[in-house]
C-alpha cells in the first residue's frame, strides 16, 4: 500500500462526508493517507514551482486532490 496525502485549497478541517469520500478513494486504489494539507487556492497557479518544491518535500509516494485550479495549474505553465 502506497502512502499518499490529501492536499487541498479548503481551509480548516474536512467536513465528515468529504474525509469519507477521499478515504474511499485511497482505499480503493490501495492508498493509505497519512496527512492532509491546505494551501491557498490561487497558489498552484501563481507559484507553480515553489508549489511542486513544497509537494516533493513531503514524504509521500502519491497525492489525492480534486482541486479544480491544479488541472488549470499545468495546462497554463
Amino acid at each position: 500500500m502506497k502512502n499518499a496525502i490529501y492536499i487541498t485549497p479548503e481551509e480548516g478541517n474536512l467536513s465528515k462526508k468529504k474525509r469519507l469520500e477521499v478515504e474511499s478513494f485511497a482505499k480503493k486504489h490501495g492508498l493509505q493517507i497519512i496527512g492532509e494539507s491546505h494551501y491557498p487556492f490561487l497558489i498552484p497557479i501563481e507559484n507553480p514551482k515553489d508549489f511542486l518544491n513544497i509537494l516533493s518535500n513531503m514524504n509521500a509516494d502519491a497525492f489525492i486532490c480534486d482541486d479544480k485550479c491544479l488541472i488549470f495549474a499545468d495546462i497554463y505553465n
